[in-house]
């Protein structure tokens, strides 16, 4: 059953759950780990669920995460290890503190007074819980441990995340292709399995206004114009040697007028006769160099 993440909710009041598929790290991967990904991503954003007032994930109370877990991820998922708990937990609270980083940077303006800045308090958010989170995001140590965070997230070689895909379900990904690949399967399939289907209106990688139809008619093109180089490949290499052979035949001549004394002997030919090519060349007509008039047809 492939689920939306606002459909997984509808769960929460069936007895249906969605089973999850976990790496041997104990990762989520797969099209459930992406479903799990969304879910938490709703749940961390809404903050009565975790209160953001609180200054890091370790001081929100447990009784918040313990409820969320027993009255809405069970709900929806079947969980029962505590490894899987501890990913989910710790998932959730990466999520709600970029939720809050998020807010901050959208609602709160250094040109205004503090009193202002209370009032911009986000909907869903109480005054007084938006006024803790400000003094705590304001305080010197805050604005310390940002300002490393900036500098250490700016020298980070490797993401643990590929777009909207942890490395963990990427890797997972590569791994079934891989395998996929070794059994034989196309390079078409391959492709389409990583990048997806071709959009009807645009050519990956060939930049703007080139349409799947274009690329069509020019890959014709090109094969008629290989097979017709293939076909004509036979008759020039014969007009080469053809060339080579007249080429001889007028040293040889030539030497034999030297050694006469300018004199040809008796009855040696003094035009050289018409040839028919083997293939039957069709012979030369300056009609081909120059505009052809041509008449209208009558339709």
């Amino acid at each position: 059953m492939h689920l939306k993440v606002k459909d997984a909710f509808s769960l929460h009041h069936s007895r249906k759950r969605a089973l999850i598929e976990w790496n041997g790290s104990g990762q989520p991967i797969g099209e459930s780990g992406g479903l799990l990904g969304g879910v938490l991503g709703l749940i961390a954003s809404n903050f009565n669920n975790f209160p953001i007032m609180y200054k890091t994930w370790h001081k929100v109370p447990m009784q918040y995460k313990d409820a969320i877990f027993e009255n809405t991820i069970k709900k929806i998922f079947v969980v029962n290890d505590d490894e899987h708990k501890r990913y989910i937990l710790s998932n959730l609270g990466n999520k709600w503190k970029n939720n809050r980083f998020k807010l901050f940077n959208e609602h709160y303006k250094s040109e205004l007074s503090w009193d202002a800045n209370v009032n911009l308090n986000p909907i869903g958010i109480p005054k007084d819980h938006w006024a803790a989170f400000l003094e705590y995001r304001l305080s010197p140590k805050t604005q310390e441990l940002c300002e490393k965070n900036a500098i250490n997230r700016q020298q980070l070689k490797i993401p643990h995340t590929i777009g909207s895909k942890t490395l963990a379900r990427k890797r997972h990904e590569l791994e079934n292709l891989q395998k996929e690949i070794g059994e034989g399967a196309s390079e078409n399939e391959a492709y389409v399995k990583v990048f997806g289907k071709e959009n009807s209106s645009y050519v990956r990688g060939m930049g703007v206004g080139v349409r799947p139809s274009q690329m069509i008619r020019s890959l014709s093109c090109s094969r008629e114009s290989m097979q017709s180089t293939t076909t004509s490949g036979p008759s020039r290499t014969e007009y080469q040697n053809l060339k080579l052979q007249v080429q001889l035949l007028q040293e040889q001549v030539n030497f034999l007028v030297n050694h006469q004394k300018g004199q040809l002997p008796p009855g040696f030919p003094t035009e050289v006769a018409d040839f028919e090519s083997p293939t039957h060349t069709r012979p030369y007509s300056s009609a081909s160099h120059e505009p052809q008039q041509h008449r209208p047809s009558n339709v």
